[in-house]
């Protein structure tokens, strides 16, 4: 081989090497960033996660229709929660109270402008079973038997971004729910509400970007028919929440889901520790 092929061929082959180790120092920098990266998201989310849950009175259980098995093709049948449910449900020992709920989304106009928000449709005396810290701005009272009585949440009165409140206690909002009727049509059904209380920030975002109203109002606005789509159920005390998680278990097996505070936050730790390994 001439001696000029075997410099360029030598000349190239240590280019490559070079290409090729800083390939590999970018590829550990860029890996380490990521890293870095994630662990300070799982930290933020570790600390958002704790203030959510730090809001939440401790002795509260969230139950849901149904469990899907993950390991199987076939899903179990979930129960309807209804009247009867909340009835057992509040038999069982330990338990201190139940709170069923409707859930829905809306859109709200007001002052010609129109958000989106949730709606929890629930008894609004039973507010501080689950968020004992909750307060309301001057003005509020709370109508448990007036169909037309909203409360608001702070993030929807006061948007993020918003020098001025949307919402005001005494106004009026329209309320519109789109749906899907039986025969594949969409449809729309509008409603006024009066806004009877607005919440001073909970810290807990599922209320502070809601609005609520009574049972009535939602089992109308939404067509549920008296299926609740959820129970919060308090036990007698933190000490008792496992008690009752097994009680309720034991009486509707996997038909029924039951989460608590603590089992999030062992789901919460097991994502950080895989985000950290």
């Amino acid at each position: 081989m001439h001696p000029k092929e075997i410099y360029s061929l030598s000349f190239d082959a240590l280019n490559d090497r070079k290409v090729r180790s800083v390939l590999t120092i970018l590829m550990v920098v860029v890996g380490s960033s990521l890293m870095v990266g994630l662990n300070g998201l799982s930290a933020g989310q570790s600390a958002f996660v704790n203030q959510q849950l730090n809001n939440l009175a401790t002795n509260v259980l969230f139950v849901g229709s149904g469990q899907q098995n993950f390991r199987s093709e076939t899903a179990t049948a979930s129960i309807i929660i209804n009247s009867v449910t909340v009835s057992q449900i509040k038999s069982l020992p330990y338990v201190q109270d139940v709170v069923p709920e409707y859930t829905g989304s809306v859109s709200i106009k007001a002052q010609g402008n129109t958000i989106r928000s949730n709606v929890l449709a629930l008894n609004p005396q039973k507010l501080a079973v689950i968020v004992p810290n909750v307060q309301f701005v001057v003005g509020s009272s709370i109508r448990p038997n007036d169909p037309s009585a909203m409360i608001v949440g702070d993030s929807i009165a006061n948007p993020p971004g918003s020098t001025t409140p949307l919402i005001a206690v005494g106004q009026t909002v329209k309320v519109t729910y789109s749906y899907t009727d039986t025969n594949g049509k969409p449809q729309q059904e509008s409603r006024s509400f009066i806004v009877s209380a607005i919440m001073k920030p909970t810290g807990y975002n599922q209320y502070d970007r809601a609005v609520i109203i009574n049972e009535d109002s939602g089992n109308a606005l939404f067509h549920k028919s008296g299926k609740f789509d959820s129970l919060v159920v308090a036990a007698q005390s933190s000490d008792y929440v496992d008690t009752v998680q097994q009680e309720i278990t034991g009486l509707y097996g996997s038909t029924i889901g039951v989460t608590t505070p603590k089992a999030i936050m062992a789901v919460r730790a097991t994502f950080l520790n895989g985000n950290s390994s």
